[in-house]
């Protein structure tokens, strides 16, 4: 019975790499540098609008982190990842692992914070310089906010470095793999003569 499960096994995890090679399930996919830019402008209007007082500047800006937001999780990369999530469930799923939910809540609760006091406590005489203290501050809690930040740079550049002299030094794979009596694997593409 678990060697039936193991092989189950062994033949989804083959079937997930032939659908989506270049996806690594134990990687998640941070956000671009233009993405945390879009993120951080938006938040920063809205936080500005929020500590002035005003809800047309206030609304721009909500509307900005929605467009943001919803831009973001458009991208192809994300919708593909999305997909061979739903999927291939079975997997260990970097998303699954590595909860970020309360590092986000605490940040827009200090944000919250942070704008709730500039509005009630900051003089009128000088209510521009507190919403844009504050602005500055929202952008700069979204910006380093872990789950928006990229965390492992480093190592995500070491581990791709060496998957590439990994490949540079790999034998000639097979051309393809039966997996029963429809399907193959295609594990390399082999160029079309004409």
């Amino acid at each position: 019975m678990a060697k039936a499960a193991n092989e189950n096994r062994t033949e989804a995890d083959k079937a997930f790499v032939s659908i989506y090679p270049d996806i690594n399930p134990a990687e998640p996919l941070g956000s671009s540098i233009a993405e945390r830019i879009g993120f951080a402008c938006a938040t920063a209007v809205l936080a500005f609008g929020g500590a002035m007082g005003d809800l047309i500047i206030a609304g721009s800006g909500l509307a900005l982190v929605l467009f943001s937001v919803i831009g973001a999780s458009m991208k192809t990369p994300r919708r593909v990842r999305n997909e061979a999530r739903s999927r291939f469930p079975q997997q260990k799923w970097a998303e699954y692992s590595v909860n970020h939910t309360v590092w986000m809540l605490g940040c827009w609760i200090v944000i919250i914070t942070v704008v709730a006091l500039a509005l009630f406590l900051v003089p009128d005489s000088q209510k521009v310089i507190g919403a844009a203290a504050a602005a500055v501050i929202a952008a700069a809690l979204i910006w380093a906010c872990p789950g928006f930040a990229p965390q492992k740079q480093k190592q995500k550049r070491n581990k791709k470095e060496e998957s590439e002299q990994e490949a540079a030094e790999a034998p000639a794979l097979t051309p393809h793999k039966q997996l029963d009596d429809d399907t193959q694997i295609f594990e390399s593409v082999v160029p079309e003569k004409r």
